[in-house]
C-alpha cells in the first residue's frame, strides 16, 4: 500500500478489478452486452441482491435507450437513482443524454469524465418481472497493478 500511496498520490483509492452484480425487479426491457459492446432499452425498477450482506439492500430506478462500446463510447439516454432500503439515503444518480467519445460529451452528462475504463459481460430482461446478470472487468485498475507490480520486482 506505501507503494500506492507515494507512486500515485492521486489515485489511491483501490478498486475491485471484477465486480459482479445480480438484479430484480420489475419492468420492461432488455440488455446485452459482452466485451464492453452492447445496448439496452429499458424502463426498470430493481434490487442488487448482491450487496444485501455487505452493504445492505439496494433498490434502483433506471430508465435508459442506449448503445455503447466499452464506457468511453455512448450514443443514448440514460437516467437512473439508487438508493439504500434500509434508511432511505439517496447513493447516487446518473443521467447522460447524446454522445461520448472519451472524455468528450455531446449533450449532456453528470456521469464523471475521469471514470475509469471498464469492461462489462451482462444480459438481462424484463417483461413485468425479469432480472440480468453480469460482470465488469475495470481495465484501468488491472493496468494499475500490473504497473506497479512490474516496478516493485
Amino acid at each position: 500500500m506505501d507503494s500506492v500511496l507515494t507512486e500515485n498520490p492521486i489515485n489511491v483509492e483501490t478498486k475491485d478489478i471484477f465486480d459482479g452484480h445480480i438484479n430484480i425487479g420489475s419492468g420492461i426491457g432488455g440488455k446485452v452486452s459482452a466485451f464492453g459492446v452492447g445496448a439496452e432499452v429499458d424502463a426498470k425498477r430493481y434490487y442488487n441482491v448482491t450487496t444485501a450482506t455487505n452493504e445492505g439492500i439496494q433498490e434502483s430506478l433506471e430508465f435508459s435507450a442506449m448503445v455503447k462500446a466499452i464506457n468511453k463510447i455512448q450514443v443514448g439516454i440514460s437516467a437512473s437513482g439508487t438508493r439504500d432500503v434500509s434508511n432511505g439515503e439517496v447513493l447516487g444518480n446518473q443521467m447522460f443524454f447524446g454522445a461520448k467519445v472519451g472524455n468528450v460529451v455531446l449533450g449532456w452528462s453528470n456521469i464523471p469524465y475521469d471514470s475509469d475504463i471498464t469492461v462489462d459481460f451482462s444480459i438481462g430482461g424484463y417483461v413485468v418481472i425479469g432480472a440480468e446478470t453480469g460482470i465488469t472487468i475495470n481495465v484501468s485498475e488491472l493496468y494499475r497493478r500490473a504497473t506497479n507490480f512490474i516496478r516493485n520486482r
